[in-house]
């Protein structure tokens, strides 16, 4: 009898498992709805899509530049530390 019990202990232990899978599974899937709605509030109230930037600043050129300016400003720490020695 003692068995029978224990096995009946071990289902129903098994069938908590699962729900609490099946319930982290919909809060999971609940959180991807709110992020969705989020994103899609955000996207409303942000200004109107991009179509006048490539006009005003070509995206390759801003590239450049920013390469540029970060080339700029490593150089004069690399420079000073070998002016230090």
């Amino acid at each position: 009898m003692a068995q029978l019990q224990e096995q009946e202990q071990e289902q129903e232990q098994e069938q908590e498992q699962e729900q609490e899978q099946e319930q982290e599974q919909e809060q999971e899937q609940e959180q991807e709805q709110e992020q969705e709605r989020l994103a899609a509030a955000l996207s409303a109230l942000a200004p109107p899509p991009p179509v006048l930037q490539p006009a005003l600043l070509p995206m390759p050129m801003t590239q450049k530049a920013l390469q540029l300016t970060l080339r700029v400003t490593s150089r004069p720490a690399a420079a000073a530390g070998s002016c230090r020695h």
